[in-house]
């Protein structure tokens, strides 16, 4: 079912844009054992991911941007080879 005389697909949503960053160390202790600190950043910026909008001419939000993501992450990692 096609609702007026607008084409397909005409509606785009917001670009996309990530960054993400990570910093290590790798220590020595022997020839053999070593140990790995890694710290690790998703979403450096914190930029806002939003949705596509909502496509469905039947639905309220039609049109809208209904939805985001994206929040920033962190995580820090240690590994010990032997």
């Amino acid at each position: 079912m096609r609702f007026g005389t607008s084409g397909r697909n005409i509606l785009s949503g917001p670009n996309f844009f990530n960054a993400d960053a990570s910093l290590f160390k790798i220590f020595n202790f022997t020839e053999r054992i070593k140990a790995e600190l890694r710290a690790e950043s998703f979403s450096v910026t914190n930029t806002a991911q939003f949705s596509n909008p909502t496509t469905d001419v039947s639905n309220a939000n039609y049109g809208y941007v209904t939805g985001a993501g994206g929040a920033r992450g962190m995580q820090l990692g240690f590994k010990l080879s032997f």
